[in-house]
């Protein structure tokens, strides 16, 4: 009798070894899968940039955002509590206004890597805010493409991101590779690119139900 008893427990542990594999498995195949939609970026045009007067505070924004920004994943909101100590109704900002772009936790990672959600961070290089970006390189065009007024702006969450994602979209068109685009985007570290995926792999695992919870589904 111990020994059924005995095996049974193996069994039971074994099965769901097998499927915390299988899900790390999906884990990384999704991330290869948002590597490649990232390479295949549509090319941006010169008038493809958001004016500015439609990147409103998050509070206006409109009805179709707020349908967009329903889907936010609250395990995503924890990720990124755990390792930030931005405020939540900050954080959840920042995630809403990703999901108004392609690739929401591209732009979650680079946020992560550059500043850990702090939308007032400047580095010593002069890199300001979230998706830390170099105004003395790219204030001009930016003011150019009805992105930013001035360089105050890039302390906004919605301006930066969509600063940000206007900046990396440009590497990539010239790349096509997500690596090397975000190599130039920081201007020139390949460290930085692995940082960037293994965050970005991180934000994939947290979305994945954890093993916890397909246990108590599997009794139901």
């Amino acid at each position: 009798m111990l020994k059924k008893r005995l095996k049974s427990h193996i069994m039971v542990e074994y099965k769901w070894m097998v499927l915390l594999k299988l899900l790390t498995l999906c884990m990384f195949i999704a991330a290869v899968y948002a590597f490649i939609s990232v390479n295949t970026v549509e090319p941006v045009s010169a008038n493809a940039a958001e004016p500015l007067e439609n990147i409103q505070p998050l509070e206006n924004n409109s009805i179709q955002e707020s349908n967009k920004t329903a889907d936010a994943n609250p395990a995503v909101i924890k990720w990124m509590k755990d390792r930030s100590v931005s405020p939540e109704h900050v954080l959840l900002k920042i995630y809403k206004e990703a999901l108004r772009h392609s690739h929401p936790n591209l732009i979650l990672a680079i946020c992560a890597v550059e500043s850990n959600f702090n939308p007032g961070v400047e580095s010593e290089k002069g890199a300001v805010g979230l998706m830390g970006v170099l105004p003395a390189v790219w204030m001009g065009e930016l003011k150019k493409e009805g992105i930013l007024r001035d360089r105050e702006d890039l302390y906004l969450i919605s301006n930066n991101i969509a600063s940000g994602t206007y900046v990396l979209k440009k590497y990539l068109m010239k790349s096509k590779n997500i690596e090397d685009a975000l190599y130039s985007y920081v201007g020139g570290d390949r460290s930085y690119a692995d940082k960037v995926l293994k965050t970005l792999g991180e934000i994939h695992f947290s979305e994945m139900p954890l093993v916890s919870e397909l246990k108590e589904r599997d009794n139901t």
